[in-house]
């Protein structure tokens, strides 16, 4: 399936502004001036929201786990006797290990992951806020509070699926962990991990376009969901950037407990809004590009021609359809085919059984003698 035929599949609308576009020039450019512009309006909601939602999060992730260590290996001596004075008895590291896994196992994942839940839960405000701020709209304390409101459910829906995922490579994780460090980690253990791993990249992918995309548009979630994988099909390149790149950022903290206390300062300052307002950034350059190009101003699904060059012919798709505002599905059997042979002027037509219509044309070669 061409490129093309991916971004025909869209589902298409009118979105939720109620401004004026602005001139947005470079993407990255646009976000760092709206993020210092609208800094004053940021660090109140920003902290609002740690102090409701993401305040266990932020205990959970980077304060629980370096606590636990430093209670399991407190006092524990692994050396044993040096030869000198009296024989010391040495603590068995694979036993504190075990124990290590043990606690995390029943007391920190959990808490991870009910509070990752609750924290997603409000993601909803700040993406409701995003958008706003972004599109060049009025943003006040109480957007935070509409937009959960208004955008609870669909986010309560996703929060579940991610805290399945969650759960599933935080446990998976550390089992393989676990045997790595103790008896030795396992062909199934380096699989499961494996699996584990790809799956909750894609996740991350999957809603960084799909978590904007419910703010931005009145869609059924399917439907934001469907677009969601169609933009990553479309721009896999891209996405895979800036997800690699928020998880980059938030994995600094893994380096040492000091630059984890200092990451968790600056998310509970202005951190979290830093993260919405760049998923938001990039979900509407795609919107931008390739929804909103489809639609006029009653969000009614324009006659759109999609051109894709190759060397020796173009080949242009063109769809149309009627007053509904969500596209239907395209089949092969339902396109109106026109195709202009190089060595014959003769046109073939099939009469198209709905609104949809499609041409290709082939460029005339440049072989043809003069």
């Amino acid at each position: 399936m061409s490129r093309a035929d991916l971004i025909l599949k869209l589902t298409v609308g009118k979105d939720k502004r109620t401004v004026e576009p602005v001139e947005t020039g470079g993407r990255i450019s646009y976000f760092f001036r709206t993020y210092s512009a609208n800094l004053k309006k940021i660090l109140p909601i920003n902290l609002i929201y740690a102090a409701i939602f993401a305040l266990p999060l932020v205990f959970s992730f980077m304060v629980l786990p370096m606590l636990v260590s430093n209670y399991v290996y407190s006092g524990k001596n692994f050396i044993g006797n040096f030869g000198i004075g009296f024989p010391n008895i040495a603590d068995s590291y694979i036993d504190a290990v075990n124990y290590l896994h043990y606690i995390r196992r029943i007391l920190v994942f959990p808490c991870m992951i009910g509070s990752a839940f609750i924290a997603f839960f409000g993601l909803s405000g700040l993406f409701h806020c995003s958008r706003g701020l972004m599109w060049g709209e009025k943003v006040k304390i109480k957007s935070f509070f509409r937009g959960i409101k208004k955008l609870w459910k669909p986010f309560i829906v996703l929060d579940c699926g991610f805290s399945i995922v969650l759960a599933a490579f935080l446990y998976g994780l550390d089992w393989h962990t676990c045997l790595l460090n103790t008896t030795g980690a396992t062909w199934a253990s380096y699989l499961v991990s494996i699996i584990v791993g790809i799956v909750a990249a894609l996740t991350v992918i999957l809603l960084m376009i799909t978590l904007p995309s419910i703010a931005c548009y009145d869609f059924k979630l399917v439907d934001h969901i469907k677009n969601s994988v169609l933009f990553i099909c479309v721009m896999p390149i891209q996405s895979v950037f800036v997800a690699a790149f928020t998880v980059g950022l938030l994995a600094i903290s893994l380096v040492s407990p000091y630059i984890s206390m200092v990451i968790g300062f600056l998310l509970i300052m202005s951190g979290f809004m830093f993260f919405t307002m760049m998923w938001t950034t990039y979900g509407q350059y795609l919107f931008d590009n390739y929804i909103c190009t489809q639609v006029d101003k009653d969000g009614n699904r324009m006659e759109v021609k999609i051109q894709k060059k190759t060397k020796n012919n173009t080949t242009e798709y063109t769809a149309s359809k009627g007053n509904s505002r969500k596209a239907e599905k395209v089949k092969n059997n339902n396109y109106n085919t026109q195709t202009t042979s190089n060595n014959s002027n003769n046109q073939k037509k099939k009469k198209p059984q709905n609104t949809y219509s499609s041409s290709y044309k082939r460029k005339p070669s440049n072989n043809k003698k003069k």
